[in-house]
């Protein structure tokens, strides 16, 4: 995960674009894959009209850049401990989008939980 997150913050390409490409179109595959679940939520109402493929990639570089900010945890700060940026950062995304903020809460609790139980 370091690598890629450092090969994509990197001004200038990393590797020349024959190399890229079969990465890019898998990556994008994957992409449009997690961007039919945004266009089912659309569809059953849950979010507003969008970009479905936008909204992916925005919340996913955006993720990205929370795992990046983990070193601030140490500060002691609970609202700079990664699972409290992700949530704040799901929260206002998917709000932002039309979602309705309790069953974002509650999708986060969820989600929480199982993580607690796996971890």
């Amino acid at each position: 995960m370091a690598l890629l997150v450092r090969a994509l913050a990197a001004p200038q390409p990393v590797v020349d674009d024959a190399a890229a490409a079969g990465v890019a179109v898998a990556t994008l595959a994957l992409l449009r894959e997690a961007g039919a679940l945004f266009s089912a939520a659309r569809e059953a109402g849950a979010l507003d009209d969008g970009d479905d493929l936008a909204r992916v990639v925005l919340l996913w570089s955006s993720l990205h850049g929370v795992v990046g900010s983990r070193k601030l945890a140490r500060f002691g700060v609970g609202a700079l401990t990664p699972a409290a940026l992700v949530a704040e950062l799901v929260r206002a995304l998917l709000v932002g989008w039309g979602a309705r903020r309790d069953d974002v809460d509650d999708g986060l609790e969820r989600a929480s939980r199982a993580a607690a139980r796996e971890g």
